[in-house]
């Protein structure tokens, strides 16, 4: 009588280990899903700011091109002179002497005769 007892005992606890064991593995799991979603959700958050943080740099770096080209198209403006009635250009070399003709002895007018 004392074997079926013992057989029956060791079964029971053999049950109770291995039902303990499996509840161990299953918390295990859990936890180990939770920290993967977590770990998951985290790297998801750093790639969203990462982007949004690209993006804003892209879009400051338009706005200075933009502004830079506001810049030269208004020193370009600056530069461009309207052009002038023809004149006919310097000769090279020295100048003449302009000859003035004086009569009577007046010099005020300045013009000639």
């Amino acid at each position: 009588v004392s074997t079926q007892s013992t057989g029956t005992d060791l079964l029971s606890q053999a049950q109770y280990h291995v039902a303990r064991a499996r509840k161990l593995d299953d918390e295990h799991r859990a936890i180990r899903q939770q920290q993967e979603k977590a770990k998951q959700e985290l790297e998801n958050k750093r790639k969203e700011e990462e982007d949004a943080k690209r993006k804003e740099e892209e879009e400051r770096h338009q706005a200075i091109l933009t502004q830079r080209e506001v810049y030269r198209e208004r020193a370009k403006n600056i530069l461009i002179f309207t052009e002038e009635p023809s004149q006919p250009k310097a000769t090279k070399g020295r100048k003449k002497k302009e000859e003035t003709v004086y009569s009577s002895g007046e010099a005020s007018s300045g013009e000639p005769e």
